[in-house]
């Protein structure tokens, strides 16, 4: 479905840090202005020249609390999370996938594999961000189902992981208290 009106709303998920591209999303934002773009994170580390440029398309939140943070990302069609450096995991971009929600994202390799559905990668132009935010207008469907099967993916993934892990400790929790007759709490008093 498309939905090409003023009620079609993406977060910048930010900090204001020097690899995010702030400009170009403005850009980007100037070039969609029936797109409402909530670009959140505390505004007294940006960039004056930043906040000055801003257009009539686009929201600083400041500073959300947990609650606001994700009742705001609740409420949006789309989540953006750019790094302008290679090898950066975001943060963001995990809460995009926990909430399912299409997420447009930095062309790197490890955003690539990680964030592998539902998920339009860029090259951090504005252009590119355009063309991904039209994406999603048309295809947000479809990106929230890939999103949907990706989490039941990662989270079946974790498991397993945190399964095999826990094992371990046990194991060797059940080792270490048979070799020196003590008890997980004698081990853990023993570490701090």
């Amino acid at each position: 479905m498309t939905q090409e009106n003023k009620e079609f709303k993406v977060a910048v998920i930010c900090s204001f840090s020097d690899d995010e591209p702030l400009e170009e999303i403005l850009d980007a934002a100037a070039a969609l202005p029936n797109v409402l773009f909530y670009i959140t994170g505390d505004k007294s580390r940006a960039d004056k020249r930043i906040l000055s440029a801003k257009r009539e398309n686009v929201r600083f939140t400041g500073f959300l609390d947990h609650g606001k943070y994700v009742s705001a990302l609740k409420d949006v069609d789309a989540i953006v999370v750019l790094t302008k450096r290679d090898r950066t995991m975001l943060a963001g971009a995990y809460e995009a996938l926990a909430l399912q929600k299409p997420l447009i994202t930095s062309n790197w390799g490890a955003l690539k594999r990680y964030f592998c559905r539902g998920t339009i990668h860029v090259d951090n132009s504005a252009r590119q961000i355009e063309a991904a935010v039209r994406i999603v207008q048309k295809e947000k469907d479809q990106l929230e189902k890939e999103l949907h099967q990706l989490k039941l993916e990662k989270t079946e993934e974790w498991e397993k992981k945190f399964g095999a892990f826990k094992k371990l400790l046990i194991q060797d929790y059940i080792k270490l208290s048979n070799e020196n007759k003590t008890s997980i709490v004698d081990i853990i008093k023993a570490g701090q």
